[in-house]
């Protein structure tokens, strides 16, 4: 399972993710054992692109929050990426297709 949220972290509880794990974000040199994921402040866009980037492959959860009005297009996009990068994954590997969680998609 891997978290982030744009500039909202702590507001959404969503750092509760990390309970358990290495503090701090992750590093793939410096922290691997941490959960939550910096994605460079107010980019929407980026976190979801990463976070169902990661999902896609069926190893980890990508777990995203921030306001739904600012997730609407950017989550919208990454989901149907990820569903088509997931289709060729499954077909050369057969393995289920990852999931994206996000505020935005929830209420959908």
């Amino acid at each position: 399972m891997f978290a982030a949220a744009a500039d909202l972290l702590g507001s959404t509880n969503l750092n509760a993710v990390g309970a358990g794990f290495a503090a701090g974000f992750w590093n793939a040199a410096g922290n691997p054992n941490s959960r939550l994921l910096s994605t460079g402040g107010i980019c929407e866009d980026a976190m979801t692109g990463i976070l169902s980037g990661i999902s896609t492959f069926g190893h980890h959860i990508g777990i995203g929050s921030s306001y739904g009005a600012f997730l609407a297009l950017s989550a919208i996009i990454a989901a149907r990426f990820m569903r088509l990068a997931g289709r060729g994954v499954t077909q050369l590997r057969r393995i289920p297709i990852g999931r994206l969680s996000s505020c935005a998609l929830m209420q959908g």
